[in-house]
């Protein structure tokens, strides 16, 4: 968790009409719309939407064109794309400067796998799972399950000529939402 709501009007929850973007603007791009496309940081599905979609694409390892992705997934089965209004839509994203954290390095190969995210959706995501449970911690207030993924089983799940495009995919930043409040 590295997203936090400045105001406290922006309210959590599902919306029935379709995936809910909460965090259009936040202080790491000085409270301005990085891309119209963005649906990245802080998003909300129903459990029936996020079925629909397949879930989120097993691909991409690192940082990179995963939410764009995402975004698509919701576009391609119809479902429209909700955004919280830029009054209540507002994050302090916490600082990771100076700190080397697995995962957080740039996916060379994003744009090539984000290439061909229309073709794998139906055989990549929820459907796809391959993981195994490692440990479970319980407390009063929440349950932390810790899980492991062999990164080759995971990629090599997805028939090869579904895995990335031949070129780079640049055409990720476009994308039409319904503003709620």
């Amino acid at each position: 968790v590295d997203m936090i709501p400045i105001d406290d009007r922006n309210v959590y929850r599902c919306n029935k009409t379709g995936p809910v973007h909460f965090s259009p603007l936040f202080n790491k791009y000085n409270f301005s719309k990085v891309y119209s496309g963005l649906f990245g940081g802080v998003v909300s599905f129903t459990r029936e939407q996020f079925r629909r979609v397949n879930g989120a694409s097993n691909l991409y390892f690192g940082w990179g064109a995963g939410d764009d992705d995402l975004r698509n997934r919701v576009g391609n089965k119809k479902l429209p794309l909700l955004r919280k209004s830029l009054v209540y839509g507002i994050y302090d994203m916490v600082n990771h400067t100076g700190v080397k954290e697995e995962g957080w390095d740039k996916n060379p190969d994003r744009l090539k796998i984000y290439g061909t995210g229309r073709l794998r959706q139906d055989v990549n995501g929820l459907n796809s799972l391959l993981y195994s449970v490692d440990w479970l911690r319980t407390s009063q207030i929440y349950t932390w399950i810790g899980i492991g993924f062999n990164e080759t089983a995971v990629i090599e799940a997805v028939p090869a000529h579904l895995r990335m495009a031949d070129k780079k995919d640049l055409n990720y930043a476009k994308a039409k939402f319904i503003i709620i409040s």
